[in-house]
């Protein structure tokens, strides 16, 4: 469901924004600027959700082929239908239709209150005086500011109180706001503002943006500082522009903020550096380290399997592609497509291609098959019926069985009597081991079957190769998964044909 990947994403964001926290602290401890620290947290909040889907999109080679026809790896569809297979729930569909349409109003909404606000600001101070001071328009209001305005471009804006400051303190005001528009903080937080609007139901990253607000001022007091300006005198100026604050300004670069932050710019103004800087720097770097691979090693969403009947959700299990298991599931048995009569006769050929996940005991989940390409939607139905009743040695990740979601294309084709001629061969050598076996004690001699019954005193001898419509050999840990401790020696499994299956001969009936 879509609420599974919003709180993976409301979890890896908070994780960044701890991470954040140390990583700023790192850079103020080191002297440089700190609000990049929360630029690349919001960056990361959005890319490792982002990626989780993305990589169960890429393409990658190797896929187990099914009886001889081509495969490939599943190509997930949008995002919702990779986090729900096929919903089997009409509950789960309107829940998470309700979800989009909740996130893409709010998105709107919000987005639309915000951009009607800047554009409020604008229209005001339009009408107000302005001149050009280095090359920068400021523009003289009532009671906005001081802030800078705008990143397309960014002006200034100065309250009328503001003119009514010592000359010293003009000059601070004026070289505060020019170092936000210097530093291009204005474009900076805009980034930010989209970014969260886009995902409004994520609270850590409403924080982090408000994070950043508080980085791009400390930075600015800090390279203002470094101009020479005594720190008392600059700290007396926050003071008095503190109680003169306008909050109308948000989220634009302001020389007024709340009093939870002048209280913090001026701590870190008046405050000598700290004992141990390169120690405490140290753990900083470490614990944001550590935070880091612990958001991009939480898990992504899982898929739901829901029970109709009762009612409820089943099981929740993480579904991955053949590119993320370590090893890929091979089919150990199954039937083969029946060739549609008509379209045999009619010499036509095709291919299915068909997505559908193997669960992490090897079997098909029957309600996950789709139909992604068909040449004919005759050959769809036959193509079906051979996923759903074929059973693979589950894929594996760090040794532990999981399920996987795979991409098979099955082919039918027209043969010639040379793949009649190959299954009489293959009888002929089984006909001769049958003396073989014949001889050998049942300890020894691996299980036989045809159709499913087991056959005792091997291959009947007047087993007629033209019945026959294939034969599968199954050993090892596979055969003795499935069949016993009798399947350990081997399992030779021989079908008998109603009818012509997925290699047909021309002109045959």
């Amino acid at each position: 469901m879509i609420a599974l990947w919003i709180l993976y994403t409301v979890v890896v964001s908070a994780l960044i924004g701890m991470a954040a926290i140390a990583c700023e602290r790192m850079l103020r401890l080191a002297g440089q600027p700190a609000r990049w620290a929360w630029a690349a947290a919001f960056l990361t909040s959005v890319a490792i959700p982002l990626a989780a889907v993305v990589a169960r999109q890429a393409p990658a080679g190797g896929a187990v082929p099914l009886d001889g026809a081509a495969a490939t790896l599943i190509d997930p569809a949008l995002l919702f239908e990779l986090l729900n297979v096929q919903p089997a729930s009409s509950t789960i569909s309107l829940v998470t239709a309700t979800a989009v349409t909740l996130w893409i109003g709010a998105s709107l909404v919000l987005g639309a209150v915000l951009a009607m606000s800047q554009l409020r600001i604008r229209r005001e101070t339009e009408t107000c005086p302005g001149e050009i001071v280095d090359g920068v328009l400021v523009r003289h209001t009532a009671n906005l500011g001081p802030a800078v305005v705008g990143s397309f471009p960014s002006i200034i804006v100065l309250p009328a109180w503001v003119s009514r400051l010592e000359n010293d303190w003009l000059a601070l005001v004026m070289s505060h706001e020019r170092e936000h528009i210097r530093a291009g903080d204005a474009k900076l937080l805009l980034t930010g503002v989209v970014a969260a609007v886009l995902l409004p139901w994520n609270l850590p990253l409403w924080w982090q943006l408000r994070r950043l607000r508080d980085a791009v001022e400390l930075d600015c007091d800090e390279r203002v500082l470094k101009t020479g300006v005594d720190a008392r005198s600059y700290g007396e100026l926050l003071l008095a522009v503190a109680r003169h604050r306008s909050d109308r300004l948000f989220p634009a670069p302001a020389l007024s903020n709340p009093k939870s932050l002048l209280a913090r710019r001026i701590h870190e103004m008046t405050n000598p550096s700290p004992k141990a800087r390169k120690l405490r720097g140290g753990i900083a770097a470490s614990t944001a380290t550590l935070l880091v691979a612990l958001a991009c090693e939480t898990s992504p969403p899982a898929a739901l399997d829901f029970d109709d009947d009762l009612g409820v959700v089943t099981q929740v299990s993480t579904v991955y592609s053949e590119a993320e298991v370590q090893v890929r599931p091979a089919r150990m048995s199954g039937p083969m497509p029946r060739y549609p009569a008509m379209l045999r006769q009619a010499g036509i050929e095709g291919a299915v291609m068909l997505a559908f996940v193997i669960d992490d005991e090897g079997r098909v989940d029957a309600t996950s098959i789709d139909v992604v390409e068909s040449t004919n939607r005759a050959f769809e139905g036959p193509a079906i019926d051979v996923v759903a009743g074929s059973f693979f040695t589950p894929g594996e990740v760090d040794g532990k069985p999981v399920a996987v979601l795979v991409q098979q294309r099955i082919s039918f084709t027209i043969g010639t009597q040379a793949a009649r001629q190959r299954a009489t061969e293959t009888l002929k050598r089984l006909s001769l081991d049958r003396l073989r076996f014949g001889a050998a004690t049942d300890n020894e001699a691996p299980l036989i079957m045809i159709d499913d019954e087991v056959v005792e005193n091997g291959i009947p001898s007047d087993l007629d190769p033209d019945q026959i419509d294939r034969i599968e050999v199954i050993k090892g840990p596979a055969a003795e998964a499935f069949f016993g401790e009798r399947g350990s020696r081997g399992v030779i499994k021989i079908f008998l044909k109603p009818e012509i299956a997925i290699t047909a001969t021309r002109g045959s009936n």
